[in-house]
């Protein structure tokens, strides 16, 4: 379980890191931004990212993530 924690790790901090810059970049300190990717077979992947400047040095970064899959139920 280890070895799977790491590498689902290894694929998603870049993905967490380029959204907290791209973030700040473009809407500055104290924001809240919410991305959702569609996804093929009906996924869909929620990031909301939010930065918070707490002081001169303290900048505080949350980062939610959620994994849906929307689909159609069929009657069987």
């Amino acid at each position: 379980m280890l070895i799977h924690s790491a590498g689902i790790l290894q694929v998603f901090l870049p993905v967490f890191m380029y959204l907290i810059f791209t973030v700040y970049i473009a809407f500055g300190e104290n924001s809240h931004v919410v991305v959702t990717l569609s996804l093929h077979g009906g996924y869909q992947i929620t990031f909301e990212v939010e930065i918070k400047h707490c002081n001169k040095y303290i900048y505080r970064y949350v980062i939610h993530t959620n994994v849906e899959r929307c689909g159609h139920d069929r009657a069987s």
